[in-house]
């Protein structure tokens, strides 16, 4: 009960800080006529470097950055909050937060289309309510300004899906457990693409400057921003001001929120979001700073329809999902909710990471684990099958850490190479100076060391190769149509692979790691799977005990 009403009140604080950073917008926009792309650019470049400072050192950090996904994510984020900017020059704050409301029905259409999520019955009709409610408020702005408002949502609309769709596949973004780890990856990625927007809209900038005529040849040009734009003493007093405070806090809020609170807790409060934005743009407006007479008692009637919509969309389609198919009698129940269990273990209870490794809707394995009695998976045949096949490849067989096989997929891999009589060895590396980074720098860097080598053995081996891990800072690889003149030459390349230098945040000096390594051959040493991997094992260790000695 403690945790559920935690989670409540940090949800409705986000919504707060959330009506706070947006109403701040509309203030900057509107009475200090700040670019937005540049105000943009500044205020997220100073939240990224503040959510990095508290974040602290640890992974997820600079690594990111060298995911195509990483800056894909940023960008759009970085379109995403200018096209807020820019709808904010035409409508209230209020009337925005209504209308974003269509990211709910555009969702469901991406979803759909894009990871074949069929919407529910009820779907349809809180998405007509929130369309209908949309409709009203559409209608009631002013037609001087309503295709440019509409356009600049509509696009706010877009780049958000995209954003949510990116995040849910994005590799750091799944994997970060915590809320500093969830920080830091955000600190990163925005620091890196506000700072090239930045950049690249100075580098406009100037060309602009340096020939006048080019924005008469590029009318496109006139919507970006100028050198004095650059020199605007509000924009950056302001932005620094917000980036440093409100940003950064609304983002921590969000993150801690969204790990405390369950997911139909967290959609259900968000849908009050343009209610608490009145109510903020209000205050405003009461000390004469911010006009908000454009929001009329229609559109507080309107945007009643699309809140109810919405909680029809995001609240009552997740509960009635956890209720369906309560079957505590076929035997297979528990046997999904021992899977989901296992999976979520793996996951680090990341249920967007376990639903993506099984293959499965996020609101179908939350049905699963969190329905009363054992719920089955409510899919077909062929789908079942599926999800099967995804849980053994990407679970039971998987080392949780490192990605690699685990002994049982090692152990399955040798035994199916023997009984179809296929010609392989086996090399077992046993990592030294490990154990010395685990006591100076602690667990985390150790870690951090075998997922580096492990990502750079699967990136180096050929891709027939099973990399295994089969105990601490043990490995095993088991190389297919190698013979044991070729495994000689294959254990100097595992060792020169293993001994590259690997950095690690905050340590100035590269780590490095060694390792010792035993062969064994198919047929030659032995014939069964532990047979040869009590070959390869004692080889190995005398190879270490003489590099001791010498």
């Amino acid at each position: 009960m403690m945790d559920k009403r935690k989670g409540i009140i940090l949800s409705f604080l986000t919504m707060f800080f959330w009506a706070l950073h947006d109403v701040a917008f509309r203030f900057a926009a509107v009475e200090f006529k700040v670019e937005p792309t540049v105000f943009i650019c500044f205020t997220l470049f100073v939240s990224a470097f503040v959510l990095i400072v508290v974040a602290g050192p640890g992974s997820g950090g600079v690594s990111t950055l060298k995911r195509g996904h990483t800056w894909a994510y940023g960008i759009i984020e970085v379109f995403m909050n200018i096209a807020q900017m820019f709808a904010l020059l035409y409508i209230t704050t209020t009337e925005m937060n209504f209308l974003n409301r269509f990211t709910v029905i555009m969702s469901i259409l991406a979803t759909w289309a894009i990871f074949s999520r069929k919407p529910h019955s009820s779907d349809f009709i809180g998405g007509g309510l929130v369309l209908l409610g949309l409709y009203m408020i559409a209608a009631g702005l002013d037609p001087a300004i309503r295709v440019q408002a509409l356009v600049c949502i509509f696009f706010v609309a877009f780049t958000s899906v995209t954003a949510a769709m990116l995040g849910e596949i994005h590799p750091d973004n799944l994997e970060a457990e915590s809320v500093r780890e969830r920080s830091r990856v955000a600190g990163y990625v925005l620091l890196a693409c506000s700072f090239v927007f930045l950049v690249v809209s100075l580098g406009i900038a100037g060309l602009k400057l340096a020939d006048p005529q080019l924005s008469q040849a590029l009318p496109l040009l006139n919507g970006l921003p100028d050198m004095s734009d650059f020199g605007h003493k509000p924009t950056f007093f302001i932005a620094l001001v917000l980036g440093a405070t409100i940003m950064p806090v609304a983002m921590y809020f969000f993150f801690y929120a969204t790990k405390t609170a369950k997911t139909e807790t967290f959609m259900a409060v968000s849908s009050t979001l343009p209610f608490i934005t009145y109510a903020v743009e209000g205050a405003v407006a009461y000390f004469g700073w911010l006009d908000i007479s454009g929001v009329t008692m229609t559109d507080l009637a309107a945007g009643v329809v699309i809140v109810f919509g919405a909680f029809l969309l995001e609240y009552m389609r997740h509960r009635k999902v956890k209720s369906m198919h309560i079957n505590p009698v076929e035997e297979h129940t528990k046997d999904d909710y021992d899977m989901v269990q296992t999976a979520l273990r793996f996951c680090k209870n990341n249920l967007t990471l376990a639903a993506t490794r099984l293959g499965v809707d996020v609101h179908e394995l939350e049905r699963v684990y969190e329905g009363e009695g054992y719920v089955s998976f409510d899919v077909s045949a062929k789908e079942y099958r599926s999800i099967l096949r995804n849980y053994h490849r990407n679970i039971a067989t998987v080392d949780p850490l490192t990605g690699l096989s685990n002994r049982d997929a090692l152990t399955s891999a040798v035994e199916g190479a023997l009984k179809d009589k296929q010609a392989f060895a086996i090399v077992y590396a046993d990592l030294n100076k490990f154990k010395p980074i685990n006591d100076t720098y602690g667990h985390e860097a150790g870690d951090h060391v075998l997922v580096t080598v492990a990502a750079r053995l699967k990136e180096g081996l050929p891709e027939s190769a099973v990399v295994a891990r089969v105990g601490g800072d043990e490995l095993v690889m088991m190389l297919r149509d190698v013979n044991r003149k070729q495994a000689e030459k294959y254990k100097a390349f595992i060792i020169s692979i293993i001994e590259e230098d690997i950095e690690l945040e905050g340590v100035k000096e590269p780590l490095s790691v060694g390792a010792s390594l035993g062969v064994s051959i198919a047929y030659e040493d032995g014939s069964n799977y532990d047979t040869l991997i009590k070959k390869a094992d004692e080889e190995m260790f005398e190879n270490k005990k003489h590099e001791s000695e010498r």
